[in-house]
This record gives structure tokens, C-alpha cells and sequence, in this order.
């Protein structure tokens, strides 16, 4: 779920997550994109994890990462992560409903020669839907942004995250409406105009390799997600009938 597909954040107590699956489809699927910059990857910049932290109802968490390189203190990194995150909730929190909410964020600073974070600043959010008329979807269901480098040969040139997937009525036939996707794009460009405004650069980053790839362009596709973890969180009740 962060930028690099990767699964939360490097320390800390709350690791958001998981796998992912596409539900089948007969439907094909369309995806709109933007477009987030052209800077170069500098090797003597710093390099930044950033997480946001929701619920999903009362009981439940969701959570997505991405990285960024920069030449900010890691505090200041945050308080420009804080206030692109919301930036792109002032665009989408009409699709979500009440029970939505973003209570978090943080940044971590990022050894890039071995993943491992060295320094954290997180602040309080208290945000929440307003979408009044549409009913909460499952927690599995997640909207995905995926982000690309310019390169599509390797996976180290993609990445990706999961939003919370939006009321009832943002979608159309079972996939999000055309206007539900204008939305997301919107309010994408907006968090990450604020990030390269503030100096930091949308990047993937690989655990594995260790490299560093600026983000040029994200995409949202139509078709709603499955995050597995997600469910798996949820308490299911069942009922028994006998034969």
C-alpha cells in the first residue's frame, strides 16, 4: 500500500497493510490519470515516509503510505504531508459518509541504504465524511492510486496506495461513477501539488534495491479494490439454520 507496494510504515506500533486483489470483473475497467512532476532524483536529498491514519466506522483502521524525497527536517516534512492530506480530503470527503474519518498523520525520515526509519513526526487530524445520503461500504473495499515513474518494464517503477473505497453513491453499476473518478483526480493533484509545493517529490521507493524513483503521473481506475487485512479486522456474526 505504500508507494512501492510496500506495507506500512518502518516503526511504530500501527503497520497498515496488506495484500491486495481485484474483484473479477465483466466489466472493463477505465482508469483517468494526472500528472505530479518531472524533478530529478537528487542523491543528496532526504527521503521521507508518510502515512495517513483513518477508521472505518468505530472499531476499525485504515491506513496508506508514501514516500517523498526532500531537503526538509522531517517536522517540517509532516507539517507538509499534514496539510496536503488536507488538501486532498477537502476534495473527497463529500464521497465518504460520517463514519469515515482521517485521525493521523505522520512522516518518518528514511535510511534509504537500509530502509530503516531514523526520526518521526506525526500530528492529530480530525476529519470525516459528509456524504449524508450514501451507505458505508464493506472495509475491503479500497480505491487505488496507482503511480508511475515514467517506465512501466519493472516493478520498482510502480507503485501504488489504497484509500478507503466511498459510499454507496459514488459508484454507478457496481463500479465508481465517471464523477466519482474526477473527484479522486482532483484531489490527488491537490495533495501533491501541496507536497512539491513544500519542497518534498512524490517517489517510489524499493525495500529491496534501495533506489529511489520520482513519481510523474498517477491513475485511478474505476474499478473498486479488495484489501483482504481489511476484512479480516472486521468481527464477522453468523446465523445457523438447520436441515
Amino acid at each position: 500500500m505504500g508507494s512501492s507496494g510496500q506495507t506500512g510504515p518502518l516503526v511504530g506500533s500501527r503497520r497498515p497493510g496488506p495484500l491486495s486483489v481485484r474483484p473479477p470483473s465483466t466489466r472493463p475497467a477505465t482508469r483517468s490519470a494526472g500528472l505530479v512532476g518531472s524533478a530529478a532524483y537528487s542523491r543528496g536529498m532526504a527521503l521521507y515516509q508518510h502515512v495517513c491514519y483513518g477508521h472505518w466506522g468505530t472499531t476499525l483502521d485504515w491506513s496508506f503510505t508514501l514516500h517523498s524525497q526532500g531537503s526538509l527536517s522531517t517536522g517540517d516534512a509532516e507539517t507538509a504531508w499534514s496539510g496536503a492530506i488536507g488538501d486532498l480530503w477537502t476534495d473527497i470527503t463529500g464521497l465518504y459518509t460520517s463514519d469515515v474519518t482521517i485521525y493521523d498523520t505522520a512522516t518518518y525520515g528514511v535510511d534509504q541504504t537500509t530502509g530503516r526509519a531514523t526520526a518521526k513526526s506525526e500530528t492529530a487530524q480530525t476529519l470525516a465524511g459528509t456524504d449524508s445520503t450514501g451507505v458505508l461500504l464493506p472495509p475491503q473495499l479500497a480505491v487505488v492510486c496507482s503511480l508511475r515513474t515514467g517506465v512501466l518494464a519493472s516493478r520498482a517503477e510502480r507503485g501504488r496506495f489504497y484509500m478507503p473505497g466511498p459510499a454507496s453513491d459514488a459508484l454507478d453499476t457496481g463500479v465508481l461513477a465517471t464523477a466519482t473518478v474526477g473527484t479522486y483526480i482532483t484531489g490527488l493533484g491537490a495533495m501533491f501539488s501541496a507536497m512539491t509545493g513544500a519542497g518534498l517529490s512524490p517517489a517510489i521507493y524499493s525495500r529491496s534495491a534501495h533506489t529511489v524513483k520520482l513519481v510523474t503521473e498517477y491513475d485511478v481506475g474505476n474499478v473498486l479494490d479488495t484489501q483482504r487485512r481489511r476484512r479480516d479486522k472486521l468481527t464477522e456474526t453468523r446465523s445457523t439454520g438447520t436441515i
